[in-house]
């Protein structure tokens, strides 16, 4: 069976790329993504394998397709066999008993690793097809449809493509020009025949006159933006593209090699702010929702106050005990010693929190300095402070 994986950054064509080998009877998926105004021909993308990339990428501490840390894999981790097994269940499913294959999701770039233990397994016979566009058309795109920022959109080029390369390196594969797959299309398929051995130039020519028509020159909208800034992140976006454009069939790989240890570079330079990122997001994902992040992050320095009223002097902060506590799902218990005083208790109020919260008291209670149960107050009680009578 044969199977053809389209690699690369999002926005760069990997959507008319699939979309064009979908009409030389290449097999997409069951159940494709649907057209919008940023794709008007479809993106040619399996729903399920977008789904199972975005669960690969959290389960490997990745936020989202614009997360721009690195994956770190070890395929023989048992956690990572249970996520390929996965993988080739929703594999399976998508594409069945079908004799030619295309996967095309830019996601996969990063979690290729992965997914060539599947393909193994699977035993299909796979090809690779890289996409390659401007990085000033590929940010100006990802500007008009994500509104992001162009250096971060830059280090997400370079960060996809490095990927691509490393990962499919030493497999069959193929490098596409955008610009030239749009304009000059018997040119494209002759590279491709030439560097992995198909015959797509033999193409009956009513199918390829089919998909030719599929390519339409107007989906190379040119970028009319600003131009872009003058960053580093910019810089080595054009770095790695004149590589691929240049380098991309040498027998020795380093070049990209040496690529590869600026990007590392870049990242370390980041990493302070990286790690603040992600610990933000995982904070907004869990704001209104139970979750760990949200619980250590309310629990840092709260603490429950106990204060004590005496004939001469009301409550103040000089008489009082605080306990710290945390938030969480599991109950608790606060034990406040309080002192020896020669004034007699009138009162003893008690502060949950010092912070907006819900508390749910289960039992309170008085003892004296024996031990013994002077008074207690039972029940499930959402409060915010409570005065006890002595």
């Amino acid at each position: 069976m044969s199977l053809l994986v389209v690699l690369g950054m999002h926005r760069s064509g990997t959507s008319a790329t699939a979309g064009f080998f979908s009409f030389l009877d290449f097999f997409p998926g069951l159940q494709l993504l649907s057209s919008n105004e940023f794709n008007p021909k479809g993106y040619f993308e399996s729903t399920k394998i977008v789904s199972e990339n975005d669960r690969l990428m959290r389960h490997f501490g990745l936020s989202g397709w614009n997360d721009v840390r690195p994956l770190i894999f070890d395929v023989e981790n048992s956690s990572v066999s249970e996520m390929k097994e996965s993988a080739t269940n929703v594999f399976q499913s998508e594409y069945r008993s079908q004799e030619r294959k295309i996967l095309k999701d830019p996601r996969t770039c990063r979690l290729l690793p992965v997914w060539k233990e599947v393909f193994s397994d699977l035993g299909e016979k796979t090809q690779y097809v890289v996409t390659l566009r401007s990085p000033a058309d590929v940010v100006a795109s990802l500007s008009r449809r994500d509104g992001m920022h162009p250096n971060q959109s830059a280090l997400l080029y370079a960060i996809y493509l490095m990927d691509a390369e490393r990962h499919s390196r030493g497999e069959a594969r193929a490098l596409v020009r955008y610009a030239e797959l749009l304009n000059n299309t018997q040119y494209v398929l002759g590279e491709l025949d030439g560097h992995l051995g198909t015959a797509f130039s033999a193409t009956e020519p009513e199918v390829l006159a089919k998909a030719c028509a599929f390519l339409d020159p107007k989906l190379d909208h040119k970028s009319a933006a600003a131009p872009l800034p003058d960053s580093p992140f910019v810089d080595f976006a054009y770095e790695v593209y004149n590589a691929f454009d240049r380098h991309f069939y040498d027998a020795s790989p380093a070049v990209f090699d040496q690529l590869q240890d600026k990007l590392d570079t870049l990242r370390s330079a980041l990493e302070p702010w990286l790690a603040r990122s992600a610990r933000t997001e995982a904070l907004e994902s869990q704001i209104f929702v139970h979750g760990q992040a949200i619980y250590e992050a309310a629990s840092q320095n709260a603490h429950a106050t106990v204060y004590w009223r005496t004939p001469s002097l009301n409550y103040l902060e000089s008489r009082s005990l605080v306990q710290p506590f945390n938030f969480g799902d599991e109950e608790q218990t606060l034990v406040f010693s309080l002192p020896a005083t020669p004034d007699r208790f009138l009162s003893l109020r008690l502060d949950l929190t010092d912070r907006p919260a819900f508390c749910e008291v289960r039992e309170l209670s008085l003892n004296d300095a024996a031990g013994c149960v002077r008074w207690t107050a039972n029940g499930n009680r959402s409060l915010s402070g409570v005065l006890l009578a002595a």
